[in-house]
């Protein structure tokens, strides 16, 4: 027996298998590759076919694309047929991003490193997910003709996916970012509602927060975060975020009007029920304070809680008397209701603590205080009423998979609306803006956009709410009217 092996392979490395047989009558030897379709070549390099293939005695080389080239020689002796595994070629793709520094997932969702990155092709297709903080994220597949270098554009930032909120940390108000679904299509189909429409047009750089409605229904003053401007000739790219309130009437005539100003983060506005006074939650006293404002001027800025805890979200009492509002004490995650007693605006009393929970809301009437709070026993944000010393808690809202939150009075006390996760868009629990009964009882479904619609607060006519969404890729405040009439769903398991 003859043993021949092929040598001078300049490219690739090739195994050669050789094929052994007796001398006598040539008969056409049948090849066979694993895979299939691999490219049947001459020692001269022209293609003599693809496998399976029949050959006369001769050296050839099997090719794929993909996968490690080997040769073979037949003579007289080989018997057919003669099947050739081809080994996998490693093809490695180096993927890189616009911006750069992105996540990237493989097909589990698992992330593997960041961009640049470079990864093995081993097999016929593979998928990776390209995402980064606040762009949209793009999916990508890998063959064994992709390029050695892959660049991946993610466009342009996506601000309405971005939520920038103020919370309340241990060192006072600071700026927290999620990200959140958005969807291009700003329609809202649902019957019990109708009239939507974006109130405001704010660019994808600023985020509507907290607002509230002027005594009289004609202004909304809310709280805006944005971008520090730079000042004329800076180069310094690196600004701040902070917050202010600003005034906008509600048939957005007269564009917006400045209320508060300086580097601070100003937050969670209400008036106190005369309109005289507007008190806000600001970080200008160091940590973070209730603090009370003139609406007549604009002026006698003055600090009405001491600022030993973290304060935010002031309500005043219908008959002024008590100002409630949500405490963050050092140390502690849990938020807590604190009240105080007011004569003519101005703090009457110590602060005491009443019970856990945060978002009060004052009953029309002033008898009982609406607030959102954990259930510990599901860990979800669940909807409770209190009397106004914190006794008499009561649930208002059950379900053991979605978080209620953002609750407000129907200005006749009758119904209470707010924003809740129940809902589902595209199969993924979403926050729309719901109403039910004071007791709970009869929920609805007001808005179905797949979004995020949250912060409702209705007008003095009971048939207008307005509300903050993100639908169409940016945070914006929009109101709708109320459709009469309209069926109900049943209360949430």
């Amino acid at each position: 027996m003859n043993v021949k092996t092929l040598v001078g392979m300049t490219h690739y490395a090739f195994l050669t298998i050789i094929v052994l047989g007796l001398s006598g009558c040539v008969a056409p030897i049948t090849i066979t590759s694993t895979p299939t379709a691999a490219d049947v070549t001459t020692a001269s390099g022209g293609v003599f076919g693809t496998t399976p293939v029949q050959v006369l005695p001769g050296s050839y080389q099997i090719k794929k694309v993909g996968y490690v080239p080997k040769g073979v020689v037949v003579n007289g002796m080989t018997v057919s047929p003669v099947n050739v595994e081809l080994e996998r070629e490693i093809l490695r793709v180096t993927l890189t991003s616009r911006p750069p520094i992105a996540d990237v997932h493989d097909a589990l969702g698992n992330m593997i490193g960041q961009t640049p990155l470079s990864v093995a092709v081993t097999n016929a297709t593979q998928s990776y997910d390209i995402r980064k903080f606040g762009y949209e994220s793009k999916n990508i597949t890998l063959t064994q003709e992709s390029p050695a270098v892959l660049d991946v554009d993610l466009g342009g930032p996506i601000a309405g996916m971005t939520l920038m909120e103020i919370v309340v940390g241990d060192k006072g108000l600071e700026v927290k970012s999620s990200m959140v679904f958005s969807e291009k299509d700003v329609i809202e189909r649902s019957p019990n509602v109708r009239a939507v429409k974006r109130l405001t047009d704010f660019s994808p750089t600023r985020w509507v927060g907290g607002f509230c409605v002027f005594p009289g229904g004609k202004k909304l003053l809310m709280e805006i975060l944005d971008k520090e401007l730079m000042q004329p000739g800076s180069t310094d790219t690196s600004a701040s975020l902070l917050s202010n309130l600003w005034a906008m009437d509600v048939d957005a005539a007269g564009g917006l009007q400045r209320w508060t100003e300086g580097k601070y983060l100003d937050e969670t506005p209400c008036f106190s029920d005369d309109g005289n006074f507007v008190y806000f939650s600001s970080s200008r006293a160091g940590k973070n304070a209730i603090f009370r404002m003139s609406v007549t001027n604009l002026k006698g800025l003055g600090m009405v809680t001491p600022g030993s805890t973290a304060d935010s979200f002031p309500q005043v009492a219908p008959d002024g008397s008590t100002l409630i509002w949500t405490a963050a004490m050092g140390g502690s995650d849990i938020p807590q209701l604190w009240s105080m007693p007011l004569k003519q605006g101005l703090p009457a009393g110590l602060p005491m603590q009443i019970r856990e929970g945060r978002e009060p809301r004052w009953s029309p009437k002033g008898d009982l205080v609406l607030y959102s709070a954990v259930d510990r026993n599901i860990g979800k944000t669940k909807i409770w009423t209190m009397a106004p010393d914190g006794s008499q808690p009561t649930q208002l809202t059950t379900g053991s998979t979605c978080n209620d939150v953002n609750p407000f009075w129907f200005p006749d006390g009758s119904k209470v609306i707010f924003a809740s996760d129940r809902g589902v868009a595209g199969g993924r629990q979403n926050f729309d803006i719901w109403v039910m009964d004071t007791d709970g009882s009869h929920p609805k479904q007001l808005t179905t956009n797949g979004s995020r619609d949250d912060h409702p607060v209705v007008s003095m006519d009971g048939k207008t709410v307005y509300f903050r969404s993100n639908r169409g890729l940016k945070w914006d405040v929009w109101v709708m009217e109320i459709a009469e009439e309209t069926p109900s769903v049943p209360k949430a398991k």
